[in-house]
């Protein structure tokens, strides 16, 4: 599975972007993740599943998000797209993480490692350090 969370940025700042590479390294076993950086709210990937992370969307829980990724695993969907905040056009899956407002870039570090508790959740593993 190839997951790609798209970013409107040119780059992801330090401590964010440690943070970003951490949590890609701790995924790796099950998908491989991307940060595509300088996007401009367009729906890209076309044979993506596209994801939209929205403040204004129903929250779901790590163990619900877990059950979402599974699903779409088991459903040979093998492409994610991650949108933040971005047009609701043409997206298949909205949901918030967090409510409330908060920047990009602490929403990437909220998504990476919500993205690590689904992986381990899925796998029978503890996420707890």
């Amino acid at each position: 599975m190839k997951i790609r969370i798209y970013y409107n940025e040119k780059k992801l700042k330090e401590p964010y972007l440690s943070l970003f590479n951490e949590y890609k390294k701790r995924i790796s076993p099950y998908a491989k993740l991307e940060l595509v950086t300088g996007f401009k709210n367009k729906i890209a990937g076309k044979d993506d599943f596209r994801i939209l992370i929205s403040e204004h969307s129903n929250p779901i829980s790590s163990e619900e998000l877990a059950e979402r990724i599974k699903f779409l695993n088991l459903n040979s969907y093998t492409n994610i797209g991650i949108y933040l905040d971005g047009k609701k056009e043409g997206k298949d899956l909205d949901f918030a993480l967090i409510v409330g407002g908060i920047s990009n870039e602490m929403l990437i570090s909220v998504i990476v490692e919500q993205l690590y508790r689904a992986f381990s959740i899925i796998h029978n593993k503890s996420y707890h350090k």
